[in-house]
């Protein structure tokens, strides 16, 4: 996994308590891999506590994607598989 580098904080701006990445296309890239959908109606706003948030550039809506990657999300996917995938009845109970 890539290091995730943030631009220095200007303490003098409202801004400064906030971390932003250096690179946003990164954390778009991220965030494409664990399903948003249209990337070219979202801003990155800035990360917390290990997400990227974007925020909706007509309904100013936020969201949030968990900036640990398409790692997170396989591991995530193979934990919802028994729930979305019915499972297939043995030959006992066919017959």
């Amino acid at each position: 996994m890539k290091t995730i580098k943030y631009q220095a904080p200007n303490h003098n701006s409202v801004f400064g308590a906030l971390k932003i990445r250096e690179h946003p296309q990164d954390a778009f890239e991220n965030a494409i891999l664990l399903g948003m959908q249209r990337p070219e109606e979202w801003m990155y706003m800035y990360s917390d506590r290990g997400c990227d948030f974007f925020k909706h550039v007509l309904t100013r809506e936020y969201c949030k994607y968990p900036q640990a990657g398409l790692k997170w999300f396989m591991k995530r996917m193979k934990c919802m598989l028994p729930r979305l995938i019915p499972a297939r009845p043995s030959v006992e109970q066919a017959q």
